[in-house]
């Protein structure tokens, strides 16, 4: 039980920078974590006001009963969306693992100590979710006392089954990954494979509908909720409890969710070892093939393409960071070739607000290309490696440019076949595609910059597993999701401006992004790399 207690305790203290920022003296890294403490503080404000007014708008909508099973669709599909990509990163990470192998512990200890951190983490996203939508449906609604215990424990019990199925997931790729010669690669495919696929699966039993009326969203997320409860039946369960004092059904939710985590952290500990050292084994071999690929042969290779050619191979040696990288441009082009398919004026038009859903098209595709770039994390997956860089006789600009131009390389194929689809989707009108091509251009060369420059801002050199810079560190957070929140909001404003203003907004929105984007990359190349 000591060890126990001593494994989670340590995996605990290693969340979000707990540790750094208890034992740390150095006031540059102090400033650092209090601006991203006022970043995460913000966040939680917006979401929480978000959740609530979603809340509020379904009880005026007379949808109130559906709040709760709503609120646990949305915690669960997040908590199993966020660990999907970091799960088997973290419970089979490479680092360390010879000095844990050789601690007289067992290695159920050391996965449970793991999982602690995991379920920690996926806590702390259902709390976010859960409390601020169903104190609105509470002060609303006025349910009985049962509501808070019930709702207390569904909060306790909600991660288990889809952090247990990331898990799950995790130990399927990694053990299948570890035995191929391109691990990494194999790694992002099977796993963007078995996420969209989750997805995509859910999305189509669901079906749709053709209007968005009060009735027919009420409908859509009946039975959204409906086809999660066959996938997931402690939703139903959990949600009974809340909202019909049921305790019975709390038990049996908690039976299951237990008896699911107790198996896949069975399965976990049976294949921990062996993971593990094929994990290591290909980690020995990508650390010295990154280390001999420096700036070798320039007479036979120009300096520059030397640079972008370091960057591909690390960003290929990364399952973590091509599967969080690609996530976005995928999606984009996904939505591109959607938007074939449906006429989103006609299935708005009930709705009792005159907007323009259309012109907000660009903008929202481009907000999803601009969702977690990889300039936001490159400096800091140099990690150790970064002093061979920093000490190389080049300019900063050369460096960076580097970096900047592989994003760009990254991106540009899924930019392409979008703005193909795109082009199909605005009929063909030049002056249309002319404007979707310039603003969504510019919106992932802004985003792609001001990533640079929040890693810049927020380096995070000292680490030992990828996961902790590409999705947990400030410059991911900030950097990566800064331009999508921009183009969002610029959808939102397009939706409600008058027609004749349009042309002048868009106008407006180019001349900002070209001022912003110049502005930060002269900022950057002005760096000094040492400093960092």
């Amino acid at each position: 039980m000591n060890q126990m207690r001593s494994m989670c305790s340590i995996e605990i203290k290693n969340i979000w920078g707990i540790n750094v920022l208890k034992h740390t003296k150095n006031p540059v890294e102090l400033k650092r974590m209090k601006g991203l403490l006022i970043i995460i503080v913000f966040v939680i404000l917006v979401l929480m006001f978000y959740l609530g007014s979603m809340s509020y708008g379904f009880v005026m909508m007379g949808a109130g009963e559906i709040v709760p099973s709503y609120l646990m669709m949305l915690s669960v599909m997040i908590i199993f969306g966020f660990n999907v990509f970091k799960a088997g990163g973290i419970l089979f990470r490479s680092n360390g693992y010879q000095v844990i192998a050789s601690l007289p512990v067992t290695t159920s200890v050391i996965v449970i100590g793991r999982f602690a951190r995991l379920y920690l983490e996926s806590l702390a996203e259902a709390c976010l979710i859960m409390i601020p939508g169903n104190l609105v449906y509470a002060f609303l609604l006025k349910p009985g006392w049962t509501f808070y215990v019930n709702g207390l424990f569904s909060i306790l019990i909600l991660p288990m089954i889809p952090l247990s199925f990331a898990i799950f997931l995790g130990v399927l790729v990694m053990g299948f990954a570890s035995r191929m010669k391109h691990r990494a690669v194999w790694e992002t495919i099977l796993t963007l494979g078995f996420a969209f696929a989750v997805f995509g699966g859910i999305a189509c039993l669901t079906g749709n509908s053709p209007e968005f009326t009060s009735e027919s969203i009420k409908i859509i997320l009946e039975k959204t909720i409906e086809t999660l409860g066959r996938f997931y039946p402690p939703v139903v369960l959990l949600s009974q409890g809340m909202t019909k004092g049921s305790f019975l059904s709390i038990l049996i939710a908690m039976f299951i969710s237990v008896t699911v985590l107790a198996i896949v952290i069975g399965i976990s500990v049976h294949f921990f070892h062996g993971i593990c050292r094929k994990l290591q084994e290909a980690a020995s071999k990508k650390r010295t093939t990154i280390t001999e690929i420096g700036i070798d042969n320039v007479g036979q290779r120009r300096l520059f393409g030397s640079l972008i050619i370091r960057d591909a191979r690390r960003y290929l040696a990364s399952s973590v960071y091509m599967t969080n990288t690609l996530m976005g441009p995928i999606l984009g082009t996904i939505a591109s070739v959607a938007l074939l398919f449906v006429d989103i004026q006609q299935a708005m038009g009930d709705i009792p607000v005159h907007i323009n859903i259309q012109q907000a098209v660009v903008f929202a595709v481009s907000g999803i290309f601009c969702t977690m770039n990889t300039t936001s994390t490159s400096v800091s997956m140099e990690g150790k490696e970064w002093w061979i860089l920093k000490t190389l006789p080049l300019p900063s600009k050369m460096i960076l440019d580097s970096k900047l131009c592989f994003n760009l390389i990254l991106i540009a194929p899924f930019y392409l076949i979008s703005q193909i689809f795109l082009g199909i989707v605005l009929r063909g009108e030049a002056v249309e595609i002319l404007w979707s091509v310039v603003i969504m251009l510019l919106f992932i060369l802004c985003a792609c910059v001001g990533g640079l420059t929040a890693n810049l801002k927020f380096p995070k050199m000292e680490w030992d597993n990828e996961v902790v810079v590409v999705k947990q560190s400030a410059s991911s957070a900030v950097g990566g999701l800064s331009g999508m929140l921009g183009a969002m909001l610029c959808g939102v404003i397009v939706m409600v401006i008058p027609t004749a203003l349009l042309h002048v907004f868009r106008a407006v929105i180019v001349l900002l992004l070209i001022i912003l984007t110049t502005f930060l990359y002269r900022k950057n190349i002005r760096t000094d790399l040492r400093q960092i």
